[in-house]
């Protein structure tokens, strides 16, 4: 496993994430809906760090399963409602192809009946398919590797590294 960001760069980049959204958020109530189960440690810190009011919501939506090939979009559950003054920002830990993302904001925007913020902490535009528009993001990586840590897992696995590796070659068997 080779390390593409530490620990200590994931933790500086989400207080700058935190300090932008609470200047574009300033005055204003937020919903923040965590994408599971990918997204918890990068949510659990990010809001802790977040000063406007909030409330945050979690939803699973998988494309992964067991493999490293994303498949067919699942959505599980049921969405929170937004009261009116809410603004909304939905939070997930890795944007990949974009074939969910693409969906789900559009879904979003509609059920909301209201534009849908997304927050993400890797870009991986090495296999982006699908355009996404992306409000705030932590890193962005050009690569084609498949990676694991903090949040991002392997088959289940590796979700509580507390850095952003790549598999290397034969780590996947």
């Amino acid at each position: 496993m080779r390390i593409l960001v530490s620990e200590n760069k994931i933790q500086r980049r989400v207080g700058e994430l935190a300090a932008l959204i609470n200047r574009d958020y300033a005055g204003r109530r937020l919903l923040v809906l965590g994408i599971l189960k990918g997204s918890l440690i990068f949510l659990a810190d990010l809001v802790r760090r977040i000063r406007v009011p909030l409330r945050y919501e979690v939803v699973v939506i998988s494309s992964y399963r067991d493999g490293t090939e994303p498949g067919a979009v699942d959505f599980y559950g049921e969405l929170p409602q937004a009261e009116p003054d809410e603004a909304i920002l939905v939070v997930e830990d890795i944007i990949d192809t974009g074939q969910t993302m693409s969906k789900l904001r559009r879904w979003l925007d509609s059920h909301y009946n209201r534009s849908v913020g997304l927050c993400v902490m890797l870009d991986k535009q090495g296999r982006r398919n699908n355009v996404v528009e992306l409000d705030y993001v932590g890193f962005t990586l050009e690569t084609n590797d498949f990676l694991v840590g903090y949040g991002l897992d392997y088959a289940g696995g590796m979700r509580n590294l507390p850095f952003i590796a790549a598999l290397e070659e034969g780590e996947t068997e």
